[in-house]
């Protein structure tokens, strides 16, 4: 069998087209590489992307129903929303958001330690 231009262009399109398979690979590859040079130049792959943020934006009720209608209009229909020790200040942002948008979904993400704690308080409240 003779390998031609033609057949390596099905083969790479066969690739592409097995659940994407060929884009986890890549993936992989191309973080693999990263670390590698980040490495060995002395730093962390972390700090060569702006390092982590430690700041947690922290938004009035307006402000984020208007950051829930700008993702919105981009398609969005569900929201993951950090939910911490305030848990009540965390459901009117929840309500906020709900008034403006009903149709919205919520992912609630409570830190590990506290999420006994907060999933049973929310859901006592009737909040589903």
């Amino acid at each position: 069998m003779k390998l031609t231009i033609g057949k390596l262009e099905d083969a790479n399109l066969n690739l592409f087209a097995v659940g994407g398979v060929i884009y986890v690979v890549r993936a992989g590859l191309e973080m693999a590489l990263t670390d590698a040079v980040t490495t060995s130049i002395g730093t962390l792959l972390l700090k060569s992307f702006g390092g982590p943020s430690n700041t947690i934006p922290i938004r009035s009720l307006d402000e984020a129903a208007k950051l829930a209608s700008k993702y919105r209009k981009q398609g969005f229909n569900t929201l993951k929303l950090k939910v911490e020790k305030n848990l009540n200040a965390d459901i009117e942002v929840v309500k906020a958001i709900k008034l403006a948008h009903p149709e919205y979904s919520f992912v609630l993400d409570a830190n590990e330690e506290l999420a006994d704690t907060v999933w049973k308080s929310f859901f006592q409240s009737g909040h589903r």
